[in-house]
């Protein structure tokens, strides 16, 4: 019987600290590694595989955020974005068409010049929570193209539209989640990893 219970204990030790050991092995999934991953890097988001084909800046004010452009199953492509405001926090998005939400240009004014407003997609009703100008700078370059933009979410922050307004006179919309930085894998920040 102390056998038996001495193998039990020696069992749970030997568990727990490979549970330990595993827990270092997996990746500090800080802004700073999440910044760390370039084209050609491979991350999981919510258990899908994703092969990483460009990484772009965002500025505006005083506040800086990130997206990496990602292809998934059938090549089609997601958005994940992200940004430190006090934890981390990050959306993976795909386009959508402007013309599906029906929105026009009008509401958009009203919802920037208001600073409120909701609209219902797909039987979410989405708020918006901000709006303004700001900077892309593709592939991290140190100019950027300006766009104003309007970001919605539900109110459990679950579901998120993103619209783009380009001088071109051209609107531009994505949809998707709020994600959990526990959500997130990565594989590796690029192929030289």
């Amino acid at each position: 019987m102390k056998i038996f219970v001495l193998l039990i204990v020696i069992s749970a030790i030997a568990g727990w600290a490979w549970l330990l050991l595993r827990k270092k092995d997996k990746p500090d999934l800080s802004t700073s590694y999440l910044n760390n991953v370039q084209p050609s890097g491979v991350i999981l988001v919510k258990g899908d595989e994703y092969l990483v084909e460009q990484k772009n800046r965002y500025t505006g004010g005083k506040e800086e955020s990130f997206e990496l452009k990602l292809t998934g199953d059938g090549g089609i492509t997601f958005w994940l974005n992200w940004q430190q405001n006090g934890g981390l926090i990050a959306t993976i998005t795909k386009e959508i068409s402007f013309e599906k939400l029906k929105l026009t240009s009008t509401d958009l004014e009203i919802f920037d010049t208001q600073h409120t407003g909701e609209f219902d997609f797909d039987n979410v009703v989405y708020h918006v929570i901000d709006s303004g100008e700001n900077q892309l700078h593709e592939n991290c370059r140190p100019n950027g193209k300006s766009f104003y933009y309007w970001d919605f979410a539900d109110e459990e922050q679950e579901h998120t539209i993103n619209i783009q307004y380009w001088n071109e006179n051209t609107y531009e919309a994505s949809i998707g989640r709020y994600i959990r930085e526990s959500d997130i894998e990565i594989y590796s920040t690029s192929d030289n990893s």
